[in-house]
């Protein structure tokens, strides 16, 4: 199994062979749900890739791309790096460039856009949790079998910063956007000895200048994916891996 390594091209490169572009390709239609009072969700990134690889894995190191937007909320670096390993792995890469906000904001709690994929693909994407030092909502290889589908979300550790959970800590745009105004102090990381290593997200601790507020329980968001043409029941399918 190997990841989709932003840093190390080879990663990816010798684990797949080259596709044909337009090979039983197959366009679905995809909708993320945020289902927290208290997380807004940042811009993210959605890939359709081969199943021997990944965008990321609970246990396992967190590469680059991810732990940038982990931190920053800013999925820029995924996508450049996820795009040029088009038809060497991955089918289609898709940015989200707008936030998701959380219930209860008055704003939209859902985002949808389509993406394509080829038989035997599976589906991969990831956001920040805004109002986290670098948590992500995501879900790792979902297989897509021209059935539709729905997903549950849950949020993970990228484990690059240190959860102190302070506001100077903390991207703007939690003030911003999310339950309780924060001061606009920057955004000053500090890193974690730990290793990059994902996991499961403790949850907010209330240890600095986040509360009660910005918990939430159980999944963060559920995806519904459906492709295009074909109409009929949903199944789910919990991509939790503790």
């Amino acid at each position: 199994m190997k990841s989709i390594a932003f840093a190390v091209a080879a990663a990816l490169a010798v684990s797949t062979t080259a596709f044909s572009a337009s090979a039983n390709e197959r366009t679905y239609d995809v909708t993320i749900q945020n289902l927290t009072s208290g997380q807004p969700l940042s811009p993210g990134i959605a890939v359709t890739h081969a199943p021997n690889v990944y965008l990321f894995r609970p246990g396992l190191r967190t590469n680059p791309g991810v732990a940038t937007l982990a931190k920053s909320g800013m999925p820029g670096d995924a996508i450049a790096a996820l795009s040029r390993f088009r038809g060497r792995g991955v089918t289609d890469v898709v940015m989200a460039d707008k936030p998701i906000m959380a219930r209860g904001s008055g704003k939209s709690t859902a985002e949808s856009f389509t993406i394509r994929a080829r038989d035997g693909d599976v589906l991969s994407w990831a956001r920040m949790l805004i109002c986290t030092n670098d948590g992500i909502v995501g879900a790792d290889s979902i297989p897509l079998n021209g059935q539709s589908l729905r997903v549950r979300a849950f949020a993970y550790d990228a484990g690059a910063e240190v959860n102190d959970e302070r506001s100077g800590s903390i991207v703007d745009g939690c003030g911003k956007l999310g339950p309780v105004a924060l001061a606009e102090d920057g955004d000053n990381d500090t890193l974690s000895a730990d290793g990059n290593i994902t996991r499961r997200h403790p949850n907010i601790q209330g240890v600095g200048n986040l509360g009660r507020a910005h918990r939430w329980n159980g999944p963060i968001a559920v995806v519904t994916i459906t492709p295009r043409g074909r109409r009929g029941g949903q199944y789910t399918y919990s991509n939790f891996r503790q």
